[in-house]
Order: C-alpha cells, then structure tokens, then sequence
C-alpha cells in the first residue's frame, strides 16, 4: 500500500477500509477514531475561548498538545496500514525484518493508546467550561477516544499473542487499561451531570 492515507479524500479511505485488502484494518481505522475524537475538541476549545472563560494561556497550551496529538493519530493511522501491508510480502517469519514488523504491530497501537490517554487529561481540563449542546460533542469526542483506545488495546494483545521473542515488545506495550477505562466511566458520569442540568 503506497498510498499516504492522511493525504487523501475520506471517501477514497473508506472505500480502504471497505474493501477486502488487509490494510487499512482496524489498527488504521483506530488512528482515524483518535483524530476525530481530537478534532471535536479542538472545535470545542476554540469555542469556548471565544467567550473569554478560560484562564489566562489555557487556550494556547492546550490547543498545542491537542495539535500534537492529531498529528500522532493521522501518522499512526498511515503508518500502520503500511506495516501490515508489508506483512504479506515476507515469506521468513524468523527473519529480522519480520521481528522488525512485529514490534511495529505493537508499538504503533501502543502509541495510539498513549494518546489516547493524553486525550483523556485534556478532555477532563476542558469538561469544567463546557455548556449546553457543546456537551454533545464533548461526549461525541470521549466516545470516539474510548472506540481508538480499546482497538488498538485489543491490536497489541493479539499480537503479542503471537511474538515468541518476547525480547523486541516495545516498552509502550505497557498501558493501564483498567485506569483507561475508570477515567472514561468518570468523564461519562460528568458529561451525564452537566447534561442533566441543562
């Protein structure tokens, strides 16, 4: 697969994603889930600057790591449809170069769950200057993170499942998936209390 996938129209990635090739997969899509997530709260935050409630350099801080993070989910989501695109042409699976895929198939959705991790902080910053339908999109956001997160949760399970050589897991396979999925349920329970209140 040749193709930068952050490069083109969102119609040519799902027809991808559709068709019966391996990649884009769900590892790609889960990238793609994290960049929505991101960019519905990066529209939320500018919003919301606008009304000149946020503290002083809140905005500026906050949009550069949101930034950052959706430029790792669109690089993520490219770079893991090429890795498994690459899977199918090597015939040696003890050969370096496959062990080198391996830790790639790890290590990306690992990175994806990092960020959505660091989503999460953010998300619980913005939640205290957020009203009426902009709650919606707040709970749009906390979905499409959690949908991302538990992708590429299951992606690095199954394929250390896989991995004889347990030496070339990379150390960002260690992710706190109970502390993932307690943050959520909490942001969810406040989203659900602010709403109640409008």
């Amino acid at each position: 697969m040749d193709d930068n996938l952050i490069k083109i129209s969102i119609d040519e990635y799902f027809n991808k994603l559709s068709s019966s090739a391996s990649a884009p997969g769900g590892g790609s899509a889960s990238g793609l889930a994290g960049s929505a997530a991101v960019s519905l709260i990066m529209m939320v935050l500018g919003i919301i600057n606008k009304k000149n409630v946020l503290p002083e350099k809140f905005y500026d801080l906050e949009y550069d790591k949101l930034k950052q993070i959706k430029e790792a989910f669109l690089r993520l989501c490219d770079k893991d449809a090429k890795i498994y695109s690459k899977f199918k042409k090597i015939k040696n699976k003890n050969s370096k170069e496959y062990n080198a895929l391996l830790k790639d198939a790890i290590c990306i959705p690992a990175e994806i769950c990092k960020n959505c991790i660091l989503l999460n902080g953010i998300i619980n910053k913005l939640i205290l200057y957020v009203h009426g339908s902009l709650i919606n999109d707040i709970d749009g956001a906390l979905r499409f993170n959690e949908t991302a997160f538990f992708i590429s949760k299951n992606n690095i399970e199954s394929n250390i499942a896989e991995i004889d050589n347990k030496d070339i897991i990379c150390d960002d396979a260690e992710i706190s998936y109970e502390g993932f999925l307690k943050e959520i349920e909490e942001l969810k329970k406040e989203i659900n209390q602010k709403r109640s209140k409008t």
